[in-house]
């Protein structure tokens, strides 16, 4: 289970299967096939796990505590973004110039999945995200790094 997340990450074991070692030297490994749910949703095609199967990151349940992952019901907000995003400053300037534009962007690309909870705004939508060029907010600590240029 990710302690990452307030919403239930876990994965329910459906098969196991052996590999046999290619060598004697390296550890025999597992494929496991699972259903996996992560932030609360259950992906729907199931998932194997063959690589990272040798791994100490997993911890099995007992049956006696699954209530604990199944009773989370934490709901995720979904983030709508722009379908246009600015151009970084130096980018900016050079198209403008090149098309005249006084503010040129571009398109957003964006590949969805089952497991994101993002994604763009349709026609007429209000997005919830805006992302920005710029400098951001620096720390405190850092700020006289910052003098003059802010």
């Amino acid at each position: 289970m990710f302690q990452r997340y307030p919403e239930p990450c876990y994965m329910r074991i459906l098969k196991v299967e052996t590999v046999d070692a290619e060598n004697s030297e390296r550890p025999r490994k597992v494929k496991v096939t699972v259903e996996k749910t992560w932030r609360g949703v259950t992906i729907p095609k199931p998932v194997e796990i063959f690589s990272s199967s040798y791994k100490a990151d997993y911890e099995l349940i007992d049956k006696e505590d699954e209530h604990k992952f199944l009773q989370n019901s934490s709901k995720i907000v979904e983030k709508i973004l722009s379908t246009h995003v600015e151009l970084p400053p130096l980018l900016r300037e050079f198209v403008s110039d090149e098309t005249g534009e006084k503010n040129p962007q571009m398109k957003v690309h964006f590949k969805s999945t089952d497991n994101k909870f993002v994604r763009l705004a349709k026609d007429g939508e209000k997005p919830n995200v805006f992302v920005t060029m710029g400098l951001g907010q620096p720390a405190p600590v850092s700020l006289k790094l910052y003098e003059g240029v802010l």
